[in-house]
């Protein structure tokens, strides 16, 4: 007579092997001795690692191996515990997956084909680690567990090794500090070039600003301003994902079932353990593609990272050519010597200008920014060269820090501090910056330079178009020209920032030429100045330092200089008596200056020197 009976198989799975079946008869012995059932390998698989033992209907695990290191169902075996298995548990251990299978097969009775095992009591067949919710009694076919057993879901691969199958603490301290520096360099990506993207990188200097000064109260600090985004960053990424993405590309993270309000505190508990590299995630795949992004995919990510801000458009990252000093165009014999300074400016003017040309203070807008006006005598035109807006060389060092916590290593002095030629040189760099040159570049602002293209686009923002061209002259030269299609300018290095000049004319002219080769070319940096007046005449930028501080009688001492000088004089240019141009072009200086003036006295004073430039020969003339 025949009788139904279970019969169990192993379906085991070793990494880079074919699959295999083994019937358990009775007993199934696995480990490193090779007289086992099943030979292993591992070096945390023990001589005896597991014993798998059949008694009537039921599959029993006696586990002689370290705790925590083998898993039923995902879940860690105790040492020396015996587990009650049933058909599609799964055991997990390094590189090895074993299934556990089974099948009706019809014997004859009578008939023992294993040997009896006993075991000391029915407890020893009791699963000690199966999760909770399971509901376990006895029933007709000895099977300890209640049948609405949910089964596990499938694996999909080979499992993944933990980090206390790997060994020791140090590896996850490696894993860790790299997966930090993978997250400082995402930080930097943030910073410099998503933030630039969407024209937010301004709000963002802001917020660190003010979260810096709460932590640092005695004055700026570029790497703990970076530190702190960079931790901020980290633990957004920390509370939402669970990990940060530096973490996930090199396979950190955790396994976590917990409810929600346990979830959140345990990433909250990953971030705080993170910042001291210690274990609060501790899952790390093996598989060959983390195992190829950490030897040699990162590093192509480092690489791209570095180099993103020059990915930037336009304005961010234009391209700039430098020219050489033009030469001084030849001029009329006829000149005019200038002899001026500014104490605030630190700088005087020496030069010779045609007499056909004549140079004036002029008030553009607003009254606290220098302008100048030329006028060409002969063809009655004029230009206008006024100061837009001045970027402090304070703001210029914070935005070269920002996102580059290697500047003050390699820039120690503020800007504002060096001399003249270097501080020159640094702005240069920065305008010259492109993807053709960093190997000069990159040296003098390491490899963060992605706040310099920042700096870059401040500073070329009044041009649009990309034939934008720089002269720097002399070095011991105060001045930078920077024009294009669209727009010229200049740049004054003023002893507290950069002055920014405006020319009002689109198109690049014969008077833009003046007035780069004759004025602002013949600027020089004097901190001590000892100006030699003639007949104590206040000359013009000493005329404009007054009226700039509310001075308006010294402005007035100007103008009557100037009408002194137009009525006890004849302006000869080639033949041509330019003096009542020169007269007329005056007055209507007069008349836009004059709006400006606040004091009636004052005021009144300029209508008087009005009149006396008005043309005697003309006395009805036009203005």
């Amino acid at each position: 007579m025949t009788i139904a009976k279970n019969q169990f198989h192993l379906d085991v799975r070793i990494e880079n092997m074919p699959p295999m079946k083994i019937d358990v008869i009775d007993t199934v012995t696995a480990g490193l001795d090779p007289r086992s059932d099943l030979t292993l390998s591992g070096a945390k698989i023990k001589n005896r690692h597991l014993i798998f033992t059949k008694k009537e209907e039921n599959l029993a695990l006696h586990y002689l191996g370290n705790t925590n290191q083998t898993f039923l169902n995902s879940i860690p075996l105790e040492e020396g515990k015996v587990y009650l298995l049933e058909p599609g548990d799964r055991i997990q251990l390094t590189g090895v997956e074993i299934i556990i299978r089974h099948e009706i097969v019809h014997v004859h009775e009578g008939h023992h084909s294993m040997k009896p095992i006993v075991f000391n009591s029915l407890e020893n067949l009791k699963p000690e680690s199966i999760k909770e919710g399971l509901i376990f009694k006895d029933n007709p076919t000895g099977s300890m567990r209640e049948h609405k057993h949910v089964q596990p879901p499938m694996f999909k691969a080979v499992p993944k090794k933990t980090i206390e199958q790997q060994g020791s603490f140090l590896s996850l301290w490696i894993v860790k500090s790299y997966s930090m520096v993978t997250d400082f360099f995402f930080t930097y990506l943030f910073l410099v070039t998503l933030l630039p993207l969407i024209f937010a990188e301004t709000y963002a200097r802001k917020i660190l600003d003010f979260l810096a000064s709460l932590i640092f109260q005695t004055g700026d600090h570029s790497f703990l301003k970076f530190f702190i985004a960079w931790y901020i960053l980290s633990f957004v990424q920390t509370m939402v994902l669970g990990t940060t993405i530096g973490q996930f590309l090199l396979g950190l993270r955790n396994k976590n079932t917990a409810t929600y309000g346990k979830l959140i505190l345990f990433r909250f508990k990953s971030f705080i353990f993170s910042i001291f590299l210690l274990p609060a995630q501790n899952m790390v795949s093996e598989r060959l593609f983390f195992k190829g992004f950490r030897k040699a995919g990162i590093f192509f990510i480092f690489v791209f990272i570095l180099a993103s801000p020059l990915l930037l458009p336009s304005p961010f990252n234009k391209s700039v050519a430098s020219l050489k000093d033009s030469d001084l165009s030849v001029r009329d014999i006829h000149t005019k010597t200038f002899v001026t300074s500014s104490k605030t400016l630190q700088m005087s003017l020496r030069t010779d200008l045609s007499t056909r040309y004549l140079l004036l203070p002029y008030v553009h807008k607003s009254e606290t920014l220098r302008s100048f006006q030329l006028i060409d005598l002969k063809t009655d035109q004029s230009i206008v060269i006024y100061q837009s807006d001045k970027i402090l060389y304070d703001d210029i060092d914070k935005q070269l820090e920002y996102g580059n916590p290697l500047y003050f290593l390699l820039h120690s002095v503020a800007l504002k501090d060096l001399p003249l030629k270097n501080r020159k040189e640094v702005i240069a760099n920065t305008l010259l910056l492109s993807p053709f040159n960093l190997k000069e570049i990159a040296p003098k602002f390491g490899p963060f330079f992605g706040s310099t293209v920042l700096l870059k686009k401040q500073l070329l923002d009044a041009t649009a178009s990309n034939d934008t061209i720089v002269k720097f002259y002399a070095p011991e030269t105060p001045i930078m020209f920077i024009g294009s299609s669209q727009q010229d300018y200049f740049y004054l290095l003023a002893p507290d920032g950069l002055d920014r000049f405006v020319v009002d004319s689109i198109k690049r002219g014969p008077m833009v030429s003046v007035f780069e080769n004759d004025i602002f070319t013949k600027l020089l940096f004097a901190p001590d100045i000892t100006l030699i007046r003639n007949n104590q005449q206040v000359e013009i930028l000493e005329a404009q330092d007054a009226f700039l501080h509310g001075d308006e009688h010294t402005f007035l001492t100007y103008y009557i200089g100037v009408a002194n000088s137009l009525s006890n004089a004849k302006i000869i240019q080639i033949d041509q008596d330019l003096t009542n141009k020169a007269r007329a072009a005056v007055i209507k200086n007069l008349e836009t200056v004059q709006k400006f003036i606040k004091d009636k006295n004052v005021y009144k004073s300029f209508d008087d020197i009005k009149k006396q430039l008005t043309p005697m020969e003309n006395p009805g003339v036009k203005r």
